[in-house]
């Protein structure tokens, strides 16, 4: 299993990161920090002008291949989950729009990794199910990434 990339954390500030300015005027999200660029898409759920619960976040820049946040949104705050980039995943809790803090005991870090993972896995079903009748080569899609994601665990 993979542990979380070694990239910027969270910090105590919080004015920028908080920003849940992406997304529909009901549905609005916060953009994770790494992603500078692009065209952003949530796929779940919305509650009082927020995504939230599980879904995925689709970052799509013209001529790359789209990044993908899998995982639980609170009040379009990115709570728990994974980003899928070129450079690997990045999972964990989140704070601000980036991986919180590592935990100093080594088995409770992993084990929010994994709960990371597990988290993403059970977005990307949420959204295959959604997209089941409208889309099944997506719907098809999102099932392949759950298993990926339920693979990193291994």
């Amino acid at each position: 299993m993979p542990a979380a990339s070694p990239h910027p954390t969270a910090s105590t500030d919080t004015s920028a990161g908080e920003l849940r300015s992406d997304g529909e005027p009901a549905c609005r999200f916060q953009r994770p920090k790494f992603w500078g660029v692009g065209v952003l898409t949530w796929l779940g759920r919305c509650q009082k002008g927020f995504a939230e619960g599980p879904g995925v976040i689709v970052n799509e820049v013209e001529g790359l291949e789209p990044q993908r946040f899998y995982g639980r949104l609170v009040q379009g705050s990115l709570s728990i989950g994974v980003l899928d980039t070129a450079g690997g995943f990045m999972a964990g809790r989140w704070a601000n729009g980036v991986l919180a803090p590592d935990l100093p005991d080594g088995l409770a870090a992993r084990n929010v990794v994994i709960e990371a993972f597990e988290v993403g896995a059970a977005a990307a079903i949420a959204v295959s199910k959604s997209l089941a009748k409208k889309d099944a080569k997506a719907s098809r899609f999102y099932t392949q990434q759950a298993r990926n994601l339920r693979e990193q665990m291994d």
